[in-house]
């Protein structure tokens, strides 16, 4: 099997941080750093995925 790409196993790690994000976010009984800490998880790798998208989309000088 061909190894991921690691924008796309960003991308994928972020959907799952942010699913899981929603879901625990309508659980009263969550405390609440795990939502900000999932939140903020599910941004960075979105972030890290974008970045290393636009690194890629640039031409070599």
């Amino acid at each position: 099997m061909k190894k991921l790409d690691r924008n796309l196993s960003f991308t994928i790690m972020g959907l799952v941080a942010l699913v899981m994000y929603m879901i625990l976010s309508n659980d009263p009984n969550t405390p609440m750093s795990l939502k900000l800490s999932l939140g903020t998880l599910a941004v960075f790798l979105f972030l890290m995925a974008i970045m290393g998208y636009l690194r890629k989309r640039r031409p070599p000088k």
